[in-house]
């Protein structure tokens, strides 16, 4: 589409010509305006129009960089505050933040939570299926695994003695519940000693406070001593803050690890009592009587 404007000033006749789509102008410009004016004007005048409408977003995103700038900012002035104390906790908070972030990988990657392949190995072995018992268990990255793989092994294999199994079955599910224990003991330590150090640095701060109300001697006012109290209060409120989170998150993992050890005892103590319980495969049994035929025999 074409349209003429027509030259103003000139004298002459001429003509400009101003190809374009049908709306090349963008909302709100007035193009009967544009088009009694100058060329020159009237293109400085679509760019101007252009320029004053900026996207909605990078105005959002400007806004959400500035927030987070003050953010970082009002977090430098609390460790400022703080004091030594402060910084300590702030590391302290950040160990305490891996240490949860590993075990909940570890609790993951090692399937601690699984049972139900428990139950299926179990059944398979009681049928006199050892191969998919076993199987089953292999497919398994849980340590419950582990330790009833140890258990069915065992009762299978001719002239083991249970005392000797249950020994061995009992090292192997200690060895990796203590694996899964690792790390609980370091967040203990942050648990208890965060309350501490943020006692510690309220004491510090109320000393420094009563400190600087006494060389204000005579020009001495409550908004010194009020001043140096809550900055120290600050150290109490930051200990807490880490303290609470990682008494949660112990309680927790110890939580999911004593389930697993209750889990692994009750696992092998059905291997082990299959046999009272008539449950026992036929071919074990068998190995399992043999010796006391053989002494009746004598």
């Amino acid at each position: 589409m074409e349209r003429l404007l027509r030259c103003r000033g000139l004298g002459c006749g001429a003509s400009v010509a101003i190809h374009g789509p049908q709306h090349p102008h963008p909302v709100g410009v007035d193009t009967e305006r544009i088009a009694g004016a100058d060329p020159q004007n009237a293109a400085a005048t679509l760019a101007t129009s252009s320029m004053e409408e900026q996207p909605i977003l990078q105005q959002a995103v400007s806004g959400d960089s500035a927030s987070v700038a003050s953010s970082l900012e009002q977090a430098l002035e609390m460790l400022r505050l703080g004091g030594p104390v402060m910084m300590v906790l702030a590391v302290v908070s950040v160990v305490g933040l891996a240490i949860v972030l590993i075990k909940l990988y570890q609790f993951w990657s090692l399937q601690v939570g699984a049972r139900h392949f428990a139950t299926e190995a179990i059944a398979s072995w009681r049928a006199g299926r050892m191969q998919e018992a076993v199987q089953i268990l292999a497919a398994s990255r849980s340590p419950l695994a582990r330790v009833l793989e140890v258990a069915i092994r065992g009762k299978h294999r001719a002239g083991s003695s249970d005392y000797v199994l249950r020994e061995e079955v009992a090292r192997v599910g200690a060895l990796h519940l203590e694996r899964l224990r690792s790390y609980l003991r370091a967040l203990e330590a942050i648990a208890t000693l965060s309350p501490l150090l943020g006692l510690l640095g309220t004491v510090l701060g109320m000393i420094e406070a009563f400190r600087q109300l006494e060389h204000a001697g005579n020009r001495a006012s409550p908004a010194i001593l009020s001043g140096g109290i809550w900055e120290a209060l600050l150290t109490t409120a930051v200990g807490l803050s880490v303290a609470i989170p990682a008494v949660a998150a112990l309680n927790w993992l110890e939580g999911r690890v004593g389930r697993l050890g209750h889990a692994m005892e009750d696992a092998a103590t059905s291997v082990f009592t299959a046999e009272l319980v008539g449950e026992m495969p036929q071919d074990d049994r068998a190995k399992s009587l043999r010796p006391a035929r053989v002494q009746g025999a004598d």
